[in-house]
């Protein structure tokens, strides 16, 4: 039984221009042990996940590899058993129809939330998924549009949700996407910048606990700078 993170990284328009990740939680059925296991059990789960994200990703994203890698953070020893990479030389299959207006600046962002059975929901934020003829401004923000311009995005967005069925709650695969956490601990921390200042590490320790997620549900659009931390945040890169 065992935990590991998987990690998608993509870029925008060229696969050496810079990358963004999106990171996964995941265990196998039979409980939690964050120690690592045999990480080979989740290719199947990290092969689904980037071609899920395929699906919703406009056709400038370059999909560059797909890692998983231990739950826990390595020490400062690498250790090659504890990370798996594959590389992929793949594009983005969503696509506006040519009469359509063009791609939103990637600072808009898709929100997809992460329901658990229990808990709060976690969320997932996918840069590179939204056009202007998916989205409408209302009560001074912007959403998904409720009409049919958004069909294609939401076309998409179930063909999303059926590749990754098989990996929620109730699903058959050995391998689940989860939820974990645990003690959080909050540390001063120095950052790499000019002048030199500091940052917060939040870590979490034991106990930790589990929840297999139980839906994925598409909840919106949302706003983040390109220097965001959330897409930087990958083991194993």
């Amino acid at each position: 039984m065992s935990a590991a993170r998987i990690s998608v990284f993509k870029a925008w328009g060229s696969r050496t221009n810079q990358q963004w990740v999106n990171t996964y939680e995941a265990c196998t059925r039979d409980g939690l042990d964050v120690t690592a296991g045999d990480l080979a059990v989740f290719a199947p789960l990290a092969d689904a996940i980037a071609a899920a994200e395929q699906k919703i990703h406009l056709y400038p994203t370059q999909f560059h590899r797909w890692t998983i890698s231990t739950w826990e953070p390595e020490g400062d020893d690498y250790n090659p058993d504890n990370l798996i990479t594959k590389p992929l030389d793949t594009v983005g299959l969503l696509n506006v129809v040519p009469d359509q207006p063009g791609f939103l600046d990637l600072r808009m962002i898709m929100q997809v939330s992460r329901v658990a059975t229990t808990g709060r929901p976690g969320r997932i934020m996918y840069r590179g998924c939204l056009a202007e003829a998916f989205v409408i401004q209302q009560g001074g923000g912007t959403i998904i549009d409720p009409a049919a311009a958004a069909d294609p995005l939401r076309a998409a967005y179930g063909q999303y949700e059926a590749l990754l069925a098989p990996f929620l709650a109730a699903g058959n695969a050995s391998t689940v996407i989860c939820l974990i956490g645990g003690k959080l601990t909050k540390q001063v921390v120095p950052a790499d910048t000019v002048p030199p200042t500091t940052r917060i590490m939040r870590t979490y320790g034991a106990p930790f606990h589990v929840r297999m997620v139980s839906d994925l549900v598409l909840s919106g659009v949302t706003v983040r700078q390109k220097g965001s931390g959330y897409f930087d945040r990958a083991v194993g890169t």
